[in-house]
């Protein structure tokens, strides 16, 4: 279930940080995401995530019963949180990528005459 809500979690920064528009006009202010709160709560659930996969990695599955059922549960466990971990990495990158562009523009947009 926590790993459930990990994979819900992630993908904030695909959700919440905005880009600079690339055609704007000279005169137009620069709007877009500067704060990094987006990218900083998807390393959180990153790291979160990653634990879950080495924790479920590292630990049998805790009783065998006679349908096989808790092996498939475990690797289920190990399969969120994997991708839990994958989607929020690739959330914080773009998430910094974008807010390191908008901070550009911005700063190229007070040096232009």
């Amino acid at each position: 279930m926590r790993v459930l809500a990990l994979v819900l979690v992630s993908g904030c920064s695909f959700a919440f940080v905005r880009g600079p528009v690339r055609d704007r006009a000279p005169d137009e202010p620069v709007e877009c995401t500067t704060t990094a709160a987006a990218p900083v709560v998807d390393t959180i659930v990153f790291m979160a995530a990653s634990a879950a996969f080495i924790t479920t990695t590292l630990e049998p599955p805790r009783e065998p019963d006679p349908l096989g059922l808790a092996e498939v549960i475990h690797r289920g466990t190990q399969s969120m949180s994997l991708t839990a971990a994958l989607f929020a990495s690739g959330s914080a990158i773009y998430g910094l990528v974008m807010i390191e562009r908008c901070l550009c523009a911005i700063r190229n947009s007070r040096d232009a005459p």
